[in-house]
């Protein structure tokens, strides 16, 4: 695998980080308080291209490879991850219907906003982001199509012009895209979550009992192969990880700096082992879990057997290193660390909630005493 980015990775990476670093961290804590991201935020995300990264045919910026996507993800998160989480639904939701739709569905994208447009509702109570789901089911009956089940952390799913919701028909893994009539009808329910983190980024609770379906609704023809649709899935995943994985990076960096100028017995608290070592082990950790997470999108990309295991382990990985490294980052802090004078109070809540949603299995992580 060859682990260095090319030239246009490194001017995406760039470009994004700038606008992470000037327009979007500012804003971290009047888009947590307000619960929602900022209307400027939302034009500048348009304007470089991350809420339209589809084919150029249907008004977007053209695709992005899966790696690319990742950087971008990284980048968003390190920001903040409730913004990151609300534009990489619409990101990946576009990406479903310009490679998964038939040609009526992928027109669709002409004719929505740039912010807003498109729903997303992937990640149910056992299974989260980072696998296809389980729980949620389409059912036959005489010919006719119901849609059962929950999903949680769905993004814009109360308001959107459509909703694309992922369920299991006749066994293997399909998206639904559905209209807003469906929100009309007593089967369908949704319910604004009360969230620990990722509050930037409004996500809705959706309870789907006996929804009439029609063949239509499924994205692509039905009895095609479920593998590109599985590939899609898990590709959205990786995503949540690429957001994960840039929490960790923030949560880091400022501790790292913290340690620097904070001092105690005329020393910098850093200089101390008990710190020090500390924090060489999460920046161990985190940089391991970036190698699996490029990996795993290499795997996916190049379809080769076994991305499935990969994109699983960089779940897990991902979620147990930033969950530690931001632990970590509000203990350095001391009392610090859990006003809300300091970012790391935020990055802890954003990060265990966003493991929750990526694999919840991986959620709990391991706290580990003062």
């Amino acid at each position: 695998m060859e682990l260095r980015l090319t030239p246009e990775q490194d001017a995406v990476r760039e470009a994004l980080h700038d606008l992470a670093e000037r327009e979007v961290r500012p804003i971290a804590r009047e888009a947590e308080e307000a619960g929602e991201v900022p209307e400027k935020v939302r034009g500048l995300l348009a304007e470089m291209g991350v809420l339209s990264a589809y084919s150029e045919d249907l008004g977007g910026q053209g695709r992005m490879d899966t790696l690319t996507s990742l950087l971008v993800a990284e980048e968003l998160g390190w920001a903040d991850a409730g913004v990151a989480y609300a534009a990489l639904s619409l990101f990946q939701a576009g990406f479903f219907l310009d490679t998964l739709g038939r040609p009526d569905q992928r027109g669709v994208l002409k004719e929505l906003p740039s912010w807003g447009g498109l729903g997303l509702a992937l990640a149910e109570l056992t299974v989260g982001l980072a696998g296809p789901p389980e729980a949620t089911k389409v059912a036959r009956d005489a010919g006719a199509l119901t849609l059962h089940g929950r999903k949680y952390g769905a993004t814009f799913a109360a308001e959107a012009p459509f909703v694309l919701v992922s369920a299991l028909l006749d066994g293997s893994p399909g998206v639904f895209l559905l209209d807003a009539a469906i929100r009309q009808m007593p089967g369908f329910k949704a319910r604004r979550e009360e969230k620990l983190g990722l509050l930037a980024a409004i996500s809705y609770r959706l309870d789907l009992e006996g929804l009439p379906l029609s063949a239509g609704d499924l994205l692509g023809e039905e009895g095609a192969p479920s593998e590109k649709v599985e590939a899609a899935l898990g590709r959205g995943g990786l995503l949540a990880c690429g957001v994960m994985l840039g929490l960790g990076r923030a949560a880091l960096e400022y501790a790292t700096a913290y340690a620097k100028e904070r001092t105690a017995f005329g020393r910098p608290i850093g200089a101390f082992q008990a710190i020090s070592f500390k924090i060489a082990d999460r920046a161990t950790e985190l940089e391991g879990a970036r190698l699996i997470l490029w990996e795993a999108a290499g795997a996916l990309e190049e379809g080769r057997a076994g991305w499935q295991r990969l994109s699983s382990d960089a779940a897990a990985h991902v979620c147990r290193a930033t969950i530690t490294t931001c632990d970590d980052a509000v203990q350095i802090l001391g009392g610090h660390g859990y006003v809300q004078d300091h970012p790391v109070e935020k990055w802890y809540r954003d990060a265990m909630t966003l493991a929750l949603l990526i694999a919840p299995e991986n959620g709990e992580g391991e706290r580990r005493p003062a």
